[in-house]
């Protein structure tokens, strides 16, 4: 073994991750300095280089939503955008639309009705960029439940109001 060595990386003096600029600097040390030097007589030389990490470009085009027609089931229901890539995030906005006016819809579509579902998405750092088409739309449909039979009449809760007194039974 001739020699030795450590480096240094500025500004943080850790191997880096995250987008910047940084600067490594070698020092190697002549480890037997009786037979060894360098050219110029030292027995330890310096390097140095600068480097940068730019982001990472994630390509979002081209994706698509699953299912757009669903069937009334008292829970909220949308569709999803497929195949989101790592280290990007969403943001979901649901609104209703009934004669052509759109309304937020808070967030959750429950009820019989058309619905436009808007996802907008980010990078999870600046570590990364998007390339492509950053918000995808699509309107979807939850239509209402059918009931085929008097079992599924049975299991619908109901309410009789006699006056002033009203009675609610789940079980017919």
């Amino acid at each position: 073994k001739y020699a030795s060595g450590e480096y240094v990386i500025m500004p943080r003096g850790e191997l880096p991750v995250n987008v910047g600029s940084y600067k490594c600097v070698l020092t190697i040390s002549v480890s037997n300095t009786d037979n060894y030097v360098f050219e110029n007589g030292e027995n330890d030389k310096q390097f140095s280089f600068e480097f940068e990490i730019v982001p990472m470009t994630i390509d979002v085009s081209g994706l698509t939503f699953d299912a757009v027609e669903f069937m009334y089931n008292n829970t909220s229901q949308m569709p999803s955008l497929n195949n989101i890539p790592l280290h990007v995030r969403s943001t979901v906005r649901l609104y209703l639309i009934t004669n052509e006016v759109v309304e937020i819809a808070n967030d959750q579509a429950i009820n019989a009705g058309k619905y436009r579902c808007d996802v907008t998405l980010r990078p999870e750092s600046s570590n990364y960029i998007l390339s492509g088409n950053t918000t995808y739309s699509t309107e979807f449909k939850i239509s209402p439940k059918i009931i085929a039979d008097l079992d599924d009449l049975l299991n619908i809760e109901f309410e009789i109001a006699f006056g002033e007194d009203t009675y609610t039974d789940d079980s017919l």
